[in-house]
This record gives C-alpha cells, sequence and structure tokens, in this order.
C-alpha cells in the first residue's frame, strides 16, 4: 500500500529540520549592510559636461565609420584608373623597372 500524503510530508519536514543551514557558511556583514548598499546604488550620480556627449558616442562613430567606407568605395575607381593611367604613359609597371 502506497504511504498517504501526511506520511510523506512528516517525513520531508523531519529530514529539513535536521538538515545543516546554511547561515554558517554566510559571511557576516555589519547589521545595515544592505540597506547601505541599496542607498548608494539608488543615489544619483554627478556627472561631468563630457558625460553629455557619451550617449552620442557610438552614434557618431557609426556614422563616421559609414563614411570613411563611402569615402573610400568612392575613390577607388579614380585612383586605379590613374594608376593604370600613369603605368601606360611610362610603357611599363614602374616598380618592375626599379627592381630590375
Amino acid at each position: 500500500m502506497k504511504p498517504s500524503h501526511s506520511d510523506a510530508w512528516d517525513r520531508l519536514v523531519v529530514l529539513a529540520r535536521q538538515a545543516p543551514t546554511r547561515a554558517d557558511d554566510l559571511p557576516r556583514v555589519p547589521p545595515g549592510f544592505a540597506t547601505r548598499v541599496v542607498a548608494l546604488g539608488l543615489s544619483p550620480v554627478e556627472r561631468g559636461l563630457a558625460s553629455l556627449f557619451e550617449p552620442f558616442a557610438f552614434r557618431a562613430l557609426s556614422i563616421a565609420s559609414l563614411v570613411a567606407v563611402a569615402a573610400f568605395a568612392l575613390n577607388v575607381s579614380p585612383v586605379m584608373q590613374s594608376i593604370r593611367d600613369e603605368i601606360v604613359l611610362v610603357g611599363s609597371d614602374p616598380v618592375s623597372e626599379l627592381v630590375e
């Protein structure tokens, strides 16, 4: 026959009362420590003038990166064309002329 619900509960309560407490394992802190930590965490933070620009820093970095990539992409073709034109005018590759 199965044990009744109350028997299982009684055995669980007896075993729980015999279990060691974890209070001995925890570090000792002075009274009111948690209150001071919460008060410090919720206190307003004084910020300087430079911190006004912190929220915009990531956006500015993103925009500057996009502008740099766009400038590179727009100028690669004219630069490569000017190098090809110079090679045609010289008659050969200038690097190979220096190496020989």
